[in-house]
């Protein structure tokens, strides 16, 4: 699922910077596609860990779609690794993506409401029967 959209990194880095990075009728509407489809997939696969995919809600989560754009935007660079600025902001949005996925930033989606985490399977019961220490002096 896509977090943002080309306009999304238009309205964050400017109209300037993406059309030097991405012109449209060059390839570069496919390539800010590729971007962005890239950075979504980066995006899924942090939140896959406690999220379930795709998330409930709808969206559009914002500080998701910053995320992907802040990740999008280092892939424009052809080399790869782009300007200090773009390396920071997407390292940023990496440890951002981590702590919501751990549990320490909540998701909260534009309507405010908290994006629920995926529950995790717990097994309760008795005691075991035979252990370690019992089983050694039998």
């Amino acid at each position: 699922m896509p977090y943002a959209a080309r306009a999304d990194l238009a309205s964050r880095f400017g109209t300037a910077e993406l059309d030097d990075l991405a012109p449209i009728g060059a390839g570069g509407a496919s390539k800010a596609d590729q971007a962005l489809a890239d950075a979504s997939a980066e995006v899924d696969a942090v939140l896959g860990r406690s999220y379930a995919l795709p998330l409930a809600g709808g969206g559009p989560w914002p500080s998701l779609t910053d995320a992907a754009c802040r990740l999008a935007r280092l892939k424009l660079f052809d080399d790869g690794a782009g300007p200090k600025a773009a390396r920071r902001e997407a390292d940023a949005a990496r440890k951002r993506l981590s702590a919501i996925a751990d549990g320490t930033i909540e998701l909260v989606g534009a309507d405010g409401a908290v994006v629920p985490r995926a529950t995790r399977a717990s097994f309760d019961g008795a005691a075991p029967m035979f252990r370690r220490a019992s089983l050694r002096d039998a």
